[in-house]
């Protein structure tokens, strides 16, 4: 019989943390569906919904848990490096503060999309650059 708390079962006379037996499966199996489990527990006889799972799982990612599957080891490395290290493209300035003016940018657009891009551009000007050294 299920008692009030939403979070404890009593299945054959003993009760049941429903959370921890999420926490249990996703420690285990990190990137199974949240409607998987639902269903292996709904069929044991303790019912959870696919909403409830996903709130476990999102918490437990919240707080570090094991839920993060293929995500942890990427999170761990760019924790690792300093934020400013992390980013590969400098912080963007403003057109304001380079003294560039919107004919000039407008130009720049169009030259771009002629060359197929703006990276295309970036390359074309960057060999520019090494001409008229």
């Amino acid at each position: 019989m299920a008692t009030k708390n939403a979070n404890k079962v009593e299945a054959s006379g003993t009760e049941v943390n429903k959370s921890q037996m999420i926490k249990d499966i996703l420690a285990v199996t990190p990137d199974r569906a949240p409607k998987d489990i639902a269903d292996e527990l709904t069929a044991k006889g303790i019912p959870v919904k696919p909403n409830y799972v996903s709130t476990i799982k999102t918490n437990m990612k919240a707080q570090g848990g094991a839920a993060k599957g293929k995500a942890k080891a990427k999170k761990t490395a760019s924790k690792a490096a300093p934020k400013a290290a992390r980013s590969a493209k400098p912080a963007p300035k403003s057109a304001e503060s380079l003294n560039i003016t919107f004919d000039q940018l407008r130009m720049a657009k169009d030259m771009a999309r002629q060359l197929g891009g703006a990276e295309k551009a970036r390359e074309v000007l960057g060999a520019l650059l090494q001409l008229s050294e």
